[in-house]
């Protein structure tokens, strides 16, 4: 472990992020991750370890390149109200269902049992970051009058992730896309009344 990696890391970790996105932790091999980055399971124990640790690699790679900059983008953006909307339709994605993957952090979630303790670690501490983003999101919505502020931000912001968790599993049973969309655009309107306390 830790040689000098001779590839392109950033283009292996997306295969492989893709790999155990689509597949999930328990139903992803190594044979599966070796034919995803096109590196022997040797070269990958040398440079990550075992499956934990490629995991692990491969969720703090999402976190960096996918989650990190759509909340830049959404959750930071000066229209608090504005990004928290954007930010719930880019994550709960409504349309074809052939493309849906959802979030591989809220995925994670809903697997845990399966996932090594050192993975449901990772796992929370990453939750706890986007939890804690959105809740600055709402906080900022409330100061400028967007957002009621009959309920705390804290708790606004529980029942935002909450609810996006919830999307991510009727999608992942749900067989069709009419009802997604009705509870897409109602979960957007509660972002849009004022005097809404969710």
């Amino acid at each position: 472990m830790g040689r000098t990696k001779e590839f392109d890391e950033a283009s292996v970790l997306k295969k492989m992020m893709l790999t155990f996105w689509q597949n999930g932790f328990a139903n992803t091999s190594i044979k599966d991750l070796e034919n995803a980055s096109g590196l022997s399971s040797g070269s990958l124990y040398n440079c990550y370890g075992g499956k934990d640790e490629l995991f692990a690699a491969v969720i703090v790679h999402y976190m960096n390149c996918v989650v990190d900059p759509r909340m830049d983008a959404c959750l930071r953006s000066k229209d608090a109200l504005d990004g928290l909307k954007t930010y719930l339709r880019e994550t709960m994605e409504p349309g074809n269902k052939s493309r849906y993957l959802g979030c591989l952090i809220m995925n994670a979630h809903l697997n845990a049992r399966q996932l090594p303790t050192s993975a449901r670690n990772l796992i929370n501490r990453c939750q706890r970051q986007i939890d804690q983003t959105i809740e600055n999101a709402v906080f900022r919505a409330q100061k400028d009058g967007q957002i009621s502020q009959k309920t705390d931000s804290s708790i606004l912001a529980r029942q935002i992730s909450l609810m996006l968790s919830g999307r991510v599993l009727r999608r992942e049973y749900s067989s069709g896309d009419q009802s997604a969309q009705q509870e897409f655009d109602a979960s957007l309107a509660l972002l849009n009344d004022k005097a809404c306390i969710f």
